[in-house]
């Protein structure tokens, strides 16, 4: 993932939806390298649904990467 490639998808984000004060930069950056990191895997592996389900304690790693 290039630091354009997730520019590219906060621009995204942004022109799709409207945040308020509660959403903080750092959570929507990873939020974006997530969705690239996805897409690279869909690209990769030809898939075409993906589905994720972990139930993680207080904003454990594994609980952020699954809500992004």
């Amino acid at each position: 993932m290039t630091g354009e490639q997730e520019e590219e998808r906060v621009a995204t984000a942004r022109s799709i939806f409207t945040f308020d004060d509660s959403v903080q930069e750092a959570d929507l950056r990873w939020a974006a390298r997530v969705s690239v990191g996805l897409d690279a895997l869909v690209g990769d592996f030809g898939l075409d649904s993906l589905a994720y389900y972990h139930r993680g304690l207080e904003g454990e790693q594994h609980e952020r990467l699954g809500r992004a």
